[in-house]
């Protein structure tokens, strides 16, 4: 089985969030219904389909593809402002399995893992989960294979 490490493609600019906001999104501190978080405002941004820092994070597009391959996949909701346009979108940060770097590519893995590796964090997906990603023209997705370990 094929896998991939997913990430935001190098042509985009992802929204980025403020600050003191950013520590706490990143150590997954969220409330029971949802968080608003401002976004620096920056003219190239575009709201892409997947997002990778502070946190993992997926448009409702995403969302129902993860919830296909992983039915018990919890969610925390995530509403990103840019007040400058007035605009916003909803996120979903999916708690995913996580597991220590180097992981075995013998047996096979869920549709999407969490691989941390000190500060690093990736999340890898099967290529069956990629290519229905690709299927739903999703927005900003970057790929990389993945070799044999990580």
């Amino acid at each position: 089985m094929e896998y991939f490490i997913l990430d935001v493609h190098e042509l985009y600019t992802p929204p980025r969030i403020n600050g003191l906001i950013n520590n706490m999104v990143k150590c997954e501190v969220y409330t029971p219904n949802h968080v608003m978080l401002p976004i620096v405002e920056h003219p190239l941004t575009v709201f892409t389909d997947i997002i990778m820092h502070p946190c993992f994070m997926v448009s409702k597009e995403v969302k129902k593809v993860i919830q296909l391959y992983e039915p018990h996949c919890r969610f925390d909701r995530l509403i990103l402002f840019d007040g400058k346009r007035k605009q916003n979108k909803l996120y979903f940060a999916p708690r995913l399995e996580a597991r220590e770097a180097p992981i075995e590519m013998n047996h096979r893995l869920p549709a999407l893992l969490k691989v941390i590796s000190g500060e690093k964090v990736q999340v890898i997906a099967r290529l069956d989960f990629v290519e229905s990603l690709l299927r739903r023209n999703v927005v900003g997705i970057g790929l990389k294979e993945l070799e044999s370990s990580l």
